[in-house]
Parts: structure tokens; sequence; C-alpha cells
């Protein structure tokens, strides 16, 4: 039985405007990506550390419209609603989090951005085929 239906039964599906998604340079937010699990190894400063934190953030804002809109015209009572819509709420709240006191800190923000881009990358990918 599928329960993952896009509108439940007899519901007209609603017009969604979608925000460009046209403009995302996927290639570059890989690069950015790999640029956050080069330094994971390495002794990088607090300016590298807070520009790359930057960086990966505005990947996350230029994502995140094109996902929830995805998600959006999911079934809002579905299990996989539930769990996108809980995934970009962390997400959201993640990359609003500044970069904390010490190296240690940092690190842990940068990790958790990166596996954050990771995957609206692939959501978004997904949307493409």
């Amino acid at each position: 039985m599928d329960t993952e239906r896009a509108h439940p039964v007899g519901a007209a599906p609603a017009v969604v405007t979608e925000p460009d998604a046209s403009a995302i340079d996927v290639a570059t937010i890989r690069e950015s990506v790999a640029e956050a699990h080069r330094l994971r190894g390495l002794a990088a400063t607090d300016k590298e550390l807070g520009e790359l934190a930057q960086l990966l953030r505005g990947h996350i804002a230029e994502l995140l419209p094109t996902i929830q809109a995805t998600v959006d015209q999911l079934w809002h009572g579905s299990l996989e609603w539930s769990r996108k819509s809980g995934r970009l709420s962390g997400i959201r709240a993640q990359s609003e989090q500044k970069v904390g006191a010490g190296k240690l800190a940092a690190h842990v923000l940068i990790n958790q951005l990166e596996r954050d881009c990771q995957w609206l990358v692939a959501e978004y990918e997904a949307r493409q085929t």
C-alpha cells in the first residue's frame, strides 16, 4: 500500500511556485564540502574556519528554499514528509549557530554544516532526475 502520496485522496494539488533551482552550482558546493573535509585533519586558523563556516552557510541558504519547496509538495502526514521537514528544521537551526569558542567547537560546527550540505545536494540531485 502506498502511503507516501503527494496529496491526500480527493484533494486538489496546490499550485507551488518553486525557487529558481537552475542557478545552483553543485560543483562549487561540492568543492566547499571537500575543503571542509580536508581541513578536518589540519591545524586551520580561526579565520579559515570562520570563513569556511560562512561559505557552507551560504550554500545551505542557497539550497534550502528549493528543497523546502520539494518537501512542501509531499503529503503532510507521510513519514517521508515528517523526516525531511524535521531534517530541514535541524539544518536551518544549525546553520544559524555561531562558531563557538575554540577550535574543537569550530570543527564540530563545520563538520555538521558539511554533512548538511551533502544531504541538501543529494536531495537537490534526486529532484533533478
